[in-house]
């Protein structure tokens, strides 16, 4: 039996129908390929309508809790507008620290990098790399001991005439009798 055969014999159809609407062989649906869709559908169509019930009451739910809804609600902008007062005063805090830091640092060159570090802990290493203390544990006046040696080592090694030495110890602050 071919499939043509098949579709007609499980498909009643009155005899006009089948004259008018001639067989093609590359184009016809089995009668079981068809009902085994057609059934898949109507079931994709309940399980959609149940979701859709489902969802439906699942809304009619939360409209009954609604009044329950509008007290939370008020409790969370409580909290939240707590919470912006607290995030304004540490932002007060910590331009106040950033300004005092780039304040610390004399060179108009660094404080513009210096401004544009936005971490504060990166800040705050910046600043202490760039302002050293170089006055001597002991309180001594003049060059601690390791700016003393740097210098003499600097001095030692330098290669260009005595009066450019002096000039550049000058410009770099040390002392110079």
């Amino acid at each position: 039996m071919s499939t043509e055969e098949q579709v007609v014999k499980e498909a009643p159809a009155s005899a006009e129908d089948v004259k008018a609407a001639p067989l093609q062989d590359d184009k016809s649906v089995p009668y079981s390929r068809f009902k085994e869709i057609n059934d898949r559908a109507k079931a994709a169509e309940t399980a959609l309508k149940a979701r859709e019930d489902a969802d439906k009451a699942a809304a009619e739910k939360k409209a009954i809790e609604e009044g329950k809804l509008q007290e939370v609600l008020a409790d969370k902008e409580a909290k939240l507008k707590a919470l912006v007062e607290k995030a304004e005063s540490y932002e007060k805090q910590e331009k106040k620290l950033r300004k005092g830091l780039i304040e610390k640092i004399t060179d108009k060159d660094l404080q513009s990098i210096a401004e544009d570090i936005h971490d504060i802990d990166k800040l705050q290493l910046f600043v202490d790399k760039h302002t050293k203390d170089t006055t001597p544990p002991d309180g001594s006046k003049g060059a601690a001991p390791d700016v003393k040696a740097a210098a003499s080592e600097a001095i030692k090694n330098f290669k260009g005439s005595p009066g450019q030495l002096v000039a550049m110890l000058k410009k770099a602050g040390f002392p110079v009798q």
